[in-house]
């Protein structure tokens, strides 16, 4: 009786923790990227661009690509920038809001194109892993996105878009320096108004 009893309350339990995760889910709005890196864009409803990263090997801990996405877009048209960064397994890094404590280093990005993109929103992320030292960690394929406005005034033509990735790569048992990925992608702006 006593083993039924906790199977039961087994059940229970695990049904409400799903419970709450959907309704969790289901109030936040936007992707929800703990499920999957391959979550549909919310204003569009398109797949994340296919990025081409390479596997990292204990060498390497990571590789990192990006994507724009559409590739080519009219003036005052908005894009998505996608980065995405694989670790190889047993290795971290830290969330884009701070590490959950003042030894980690937050990963951060940053998008220099400012004569043709204004941001049209922040860094958005998966929700990072909270460890029992505070740490607040991402592992795996991680999917970054961010919102921009191709500019009214940008000048029709081809550009490479330069993406930093700052972030510091972690083990259980060491942390790397800092570092600093530069990425690029391209993006056609051409002259037709939305």
């Amino acid at each position: 009786m006593r083993a039924l009893v906790f199977v039961f309350s087994l059940g229970i339990f695990l049904s409400l923790e799903f419970t709450l995760l959907a309704v969790e889910q289901a109030a936040t709005p936007g992707p929800d990227f703990r499920v999957s890196g391959a979550v549909p864009d919310t204003k569009t409803g398109k797949p994340p661009p296919e990025i081409a990263v390479p596997a990292p090997s204990d060498a390497t801990r990571l590789a990192a690509g990006v994507a724009v996405q559409p590739g080519r877009a009219r003036l005052g048209e908005e894009v998505t920038v996608y980065v995405k960064v694989r670790l190889a397994p047993g290795f971290h890094i830290y969330g884009l809001d701070d590490g959950g404590n003042s030894n980690n280093v937050p990963t951060s990005i940053s998008v220099a194109l400012s004569q043709v993109l204004e941001s049209g929103s922040a860094w958005r992320g998966p929700k990072p892993k909270a460890q029992d030292d505070g740490s607040r960690i991402l592992t795996g394929d991680v999917l970054f996105e961010r919102r921009f406005l191709v500019r009214a005034q940008a000048r029709p033509g081809r550009y490479v878009v330069p993406v930093k990735v700052s972030l510091q790569v972690c083990n259980e048992a060491a942390c790397w320096p800092p570092e600093t990925i530069a990425l690029e992608a391209g993006l056609e702006v051409v002259d037709s108004r939305p």
